[in-house]
């Protein structure tokens, strides 16, 4: 390459010399920068650019993650104050002053914390439990994450409680098709406090990425285990099997792979009222054509849900299911970091899915 560099100011050497007048320096340097510029385009063109999708010919990477974060909507308490109207607040005493400044601070660090955790993760689609309202959530991307998602989308819930499913997608995917699944009827009465099966997902969104390969996402936040019983149980379980023939459906009806990450609020194994039962509520999601690919890290002893300080119930809860196809070429871990033992009690869990 030197004596190929040599030869090439040598010979554009030649070519100035050769012309008369007092403008030949000049001329014989501007042509080394046109010179200069063919080369860089040409390493552009062969090279690309880096982003979080690499795509090397027909492979391409993709990040998921999904996320639990502890009562979101909470961090914008403060900010849905500033939004009210000035006249229909009233003036606020000393002490209601301070408490307000120390809600501002708070959800200023709490915010703060989560946009670390989530830039750092890097994920191309992030999928969310316990999440805010829409409203709170694009504030969030645009101050926070300075507009790295492109899509945020807020599914529907049957739940009173504000604690949404959403995804946010990065920009050069597209969203081609959103399914939520509200109207799941409860057949069998399972939920009391609804005549609908689901209370928070599952919610999909059919995906083209940028390199044109399709694919289901999709998230749910089933029972909670907080005074688990065996009717809470079974209804988990029913979650769960209602879940899987959902991503059979989707899979069956489009040919494209289907991935479920999200809360399951279960372990893997049988606890007291599952043995009862005779079922997992995780398997539950698995049977033919669909694999658990949290399995490696739900049995080696890894933890999503941390507790902040508290070990108390640390363990395995927040899953990843696939299709055969997608299984495959999937792999999971945690994203445990100093900050991310803060900024939620649980940890993000990363899919990378490697697509050819």
């Amino acid at each position: 390459m030197h004596k190929l560099l040599q030869s090439r100011d040598s010979r554009l050497g030649m070519l100035a010399g050769s012309l008369h007048g007092p403008r030949t320096e000049d001329l014989y340097f501007l042509l080394m920068r046109l010179f200069t510029c063919l080369l860089i385009l040409v390493t552009f063109s062969l090279g690309g650019c880096d982003n979080s999708v690499q795509a090397t010919g027909a492979t391409e990477v993709i990040r998921v993650a999904t996320y639990n974060v502890e009562n979101w909507h909470t961090h914008f308490h403060h900010h849905r104050l500033t939004k009210l109207e000035p006249e229909s607040i009233a003036p606020a005493p000393p002490a209601m002053s301070e408490l307000l400044t120390q809600l501002r601070f708070a959800n200023t660090e709490d915010n703060w914390e989560l946009s670390l955790v989530i830039k750092d993760l890097n994920a191309d689609v992030l999928l969310i439990q316990e999440g805010p309202g829409q409203p709170d959530l694009e504030y969030f991307n645009r101050k926070w994450l300075e507009g790295m998602y492109e899509t945020v989308k807020v599914f529907q819930t049957n739940t009173t409680r504000v604690q949404t499913l959403a995804v946010m997608v990065k920009p050069g995917f597209k969203v081609l098709e959103t399914v939520e699944t509200l109207e799941t009827p409860d057949p069998e009465d399972l939920n009391p406090r609804s005549d609908r099966l689901f209370a928070r997902g599952p919610a999909f969104v059919h995906v083209q990425t940028p390199a044109g390969k399709r694919l289901w996402i999709g998230t749910t936040h089933q029972k909670s285990k907080a005074g688990n019983s065996l009717a809470a149980t079974r209804w988990r379980i029913a979650e769960g099997r209602a879940t899987y023939k959902i991503m059979l459906e989707l899979h069956q009806r489009t040919g494209d792979g289907v991935l479920l990450a999200g809360d399951m609020n279960d372990t893997l194994g049988l606890d007291d009222h599952e043995a009862t039962i005779g079922q997992d509520a995780v398997e539950a999601l698995v049977g033919p054509g669909t694999h658990l690919v949290t399995r490696t890290l739900a049995e080696s002893g890894a933890i999503s849900f941390g507790g902040y300080d508290s070990p108390r119930y640390r363990s395995f809860i927040d899953h990843a299911v696939a299709t055969s196809n997608l299984a495959t070429v999937a792999e999971a871990s945690v994203y445990n970091e100093p900050l991310s033992q803060v900024a939620s009690d649980h940890f993000p869990v990363l899919i990378t899915l490697t697509l050819k």
